[in-house]
């Protein structure tokens, strides 16, 4: 993959779906190497800067989008297809839960192992080029909190949070 800086970079290329695309095919079989890191480190800072996320966590941002249609996406999945061990990821699990606590992804804890999906509302963000910003739970109305609470049943009857 070449190296590319900010000079030779065609700002009407640069939404975000460019970005993770060019990190996924570069993602491939990398190996994690410091060198994929390198040369990718304009389209990771891209992402990085928009969700003010680390670099690592502009990675598995992604990757997961890139399998958001799955369900569930679980860490042997990402280490297949990076061609790493797990161990390297499960290094990196607090950057796991830094995107679950941004809620760009889910959790489903209860069965081994654990797996993640990517919520709808943050690959419509992603398809329109806008960073993605979770509902505000203050100042709703009566419909807005049976709303939000038939949400919250979904996502516990999915075992996507606990009690």
């Amino acid at each position: 993959m070449e190296c590319l800086s900010q000079s030779n970079i065609n700002p009407a290329e640069t939404t975000l779906l460019w970005h993770i695309e060019k990190i996924i095919y570069a993602a491939e079989d990398c190996e994690l190497s410091n060198d994929f890191f390198a040369a990718n480190k304009v389209h990771l800072d891209f992402i990085s800067d928009m969700f003010h996320i680390s670099t690592f966590q502009a990675l598995l941002f992604a990757l997961f989008i890139n399998v958001s249609d799955y369900k569930n996406i679980g860490i042997s999945d990402i280490s297949k297809y990076l061609k790493c061990k797990r161990i390297s990821l499960m290094n990196h699990l607090s950057d796991f839960e830094e995107l679950e606590n941004r809620k760009f992804v889910r959790c489903c804890r209860v069965e081994s192992p654990v797996t993640y999906r990517v919520p709808k509302e943050v690959v419509d963000a992603v398809n329109q080029n806008k960073l993605f910003v979770p509902r505000s739970t203050t100042n709703l109305s009566a419909i807005e909190i049976f709303d939000m609470l038939d949400n919250i049943f979904k996502l516990r009857e999915d075992k996507e949070i606990s009690y």
